[in-house]
């Protein structure tokens, strides 16, 4: 009887490490998935705020060819006046 009882104790105590250590891969598999949520949170704003400047680059080079047909435009119009 003895033998059985240890063996027992033996068995709840390996169960009981086996289980602490299941609950650690699950606490650290939810703790992965959150940081992988927050990875693919992060790389969508970094996309959107690329896609916002790109945006912006062309809005810029449009302005830019704007003040440069008003530069020729006003070129040619004060050419006509002769110092």
């Amino acid at each position: 009887m003895e033998n059985f009882s240890t063996i027992l104790t033996e068995s709840a105590a390996s169960v009981s490490i086996v289980s602490k250590g299941l609950d650690d891969v699950a606490t650290a598999a939810k703790e992965q998935a959150g940081a992988s949520n927050e990875i693919a949170n992060n790389i969508e704003t970094i996309s959107q705020n690329t896609e916002n400047n790109n945006l912006s680059v062309d809005q810029v080079a449009q302005a830019a060819n704007e003040l440069s047909l008003m530069a020729l435009k006003q070129k040619n119009t004060l050419s006509m006046f002769k110092v």
